[in-house]
């Protein structure tokens, strides 16, 4: 089976681009040739080869960000681009990855007399008004149509949380799929020297809420380090070695690889959502990621991906965001013995490796996929 993902991603770097990038892996397990048609970066010459799959470009080194805009919502260089992908190859299946109504309507139509189906891989359902600006506004608008009106016509939906599977299980044949990785998980390293070490890799936006973990930090370091914080790819503030004396350290972007790493060496991943509809939709990578690479998580009770979070196990988890109930979960954990923290990496590795490894999910999406593509040319004949 041929497979043709398209959406807002990129060749392997970012949570979207690593999302696809692993499900394909999963269904090569099978037997299947996934490819993809990325709306973000720049791919020399429209296409690149990687890992067996083709990476087809849409936009040129001259596409500004207006006219990817444009395509993000409308759709008309993405469309074109898999005219031209269609005259030449045949795929059994096409999956988008969070598109806009517009860019979905006109897939579906371009598919229907081909009999290919078209599955949604969906991590997001943002809230009106929640986005920053014009623009993330009216893609959110046209999101929140694409699940309302089209989802349900779809051949099938690939769900990343529970709240998306509680959704679509009445409307359309559903599976869930929470981030998963491909590849060897890496046992966290950490020592535990008595000040557990917290950390936060990614770009908190909007969704993220780290200021009140960092004022516990600052006050519970107030007389000495206690607890210490590492940020990756957080804005870097100017007073960040005045921060660096109240054990908060400031590092800029890496690649995946090396925050992994860097989250080995810590005893926790922090992170701390509001208890709002995007928050529990979507399934933050952050955690998945920490939880396969056996560290705990330290997060706040919302419904979403913290479900998978075990209160003393898999991690800490607060039931509300209010600076007193964090500074008191992080005097527990400063009074926790090492053995204790270490049965929580140990229990945290065993559950990752069996909830987020993408050789466990080959044999589910693979029976999804055939589903899928045949009901969709039973229709037609």
């Amino acid at each position: 089976m041929k497979i043709l993902y398209i959406g807002r991603f990129n060749l392997p770097q970012d949570a979207a681009s690593l999302r696809v990038y692993h499900i394909g892996r999963a269904l090569k397990i099978k037997g299947h040739q996934v490819d993809y048609l990325c709306q973000d970066g720049f791919i020399h010459n429209n296409r690149e080869m990687l890992d067996g799959s083709v990476y087809y470009g849409v936009y040129n080194s001259k596409s500004g960000r207006v006219k990817r805009y444009a395509d993000w919502m409308f759709g008309s260089r993405t469309v074109y681009a898999l005219k031209k992908i269609l005259d030449k190859e045949n795929y059994d299946a096409i999956v988008l990855y969070n598109v806009s109504s517009a860019l979905c309507s006109r897939v579906m139509k371009i598919c229907r007399p081909k009999t290919i189906a078209v599955v949604q891989d969906v991590t997001e359902w943002y809230e009106i008004g929640h986005g920053r600006g014009i623009f993330a506004s009216l893609y959110a608008i046209l999101v929140d149509r694409r699940i309302r009106l089209y989802d349900k016509k779809s051949s099938g939906v690939i769900a990343i949380s529970r709240y998306l599977s509680d959704y679509y299980k009445d409307k359309v044949k559903t599976i869930r799929i929470p981030p998963i990785f491909s590849g060897n998980a890496l046992q966290n390293q950490s020592a535990n020297e008595g000040c557990p070490k917290f950390i936060y890799a990614g770009s908190p936006g909007k969704k993220d809420e780290l200021n009140l973990f960092l004022e516990a930090i600052k006050t519970i370091n107030q007389n000495s380090i206690r607890a210490y914080m590492t940020l990756i790819g957080a804005p870097i503030p100017l007073d960040c070695k005045s921060q660096q004396l109240k054990g908060i350290v400031y590092f800029p972007r890496m690649t995946n690889k090396e925050v992994i790493e860097k989250i080995g060496q810590h005893d926790f991943t922090v992170l701390l959502r509001r208890n709002k509809q995007f928050s529990k939709a979507g399934y933050s990578t952050k955690i998945a990621e920490s939880l396969f690479n056996g560290t705990p998580v330290f997060c706040n009770e919302i419904g979403g991906a913290d479900l998978d979070v075990v209160e003393g196990k898999t991690g800490v988890k607060i039931k509300s965001l209010d600076i007193e109930v964090i500074i008191s979960a992080l005097n527990e954990i400063i009074e926790m013995s090492p053995q204790k923290i270490t049965e929580m990496k140990v229990k945290s590795y065993s559950f990752g490796k069996s909830e987020y490894a993408a050789e466990s999910y080959a044999d589910c999406l693979d029976a999804f996929f055939l589903d899928c593509v045949n009901n969709r040319k039973s229709r037609n004949e």
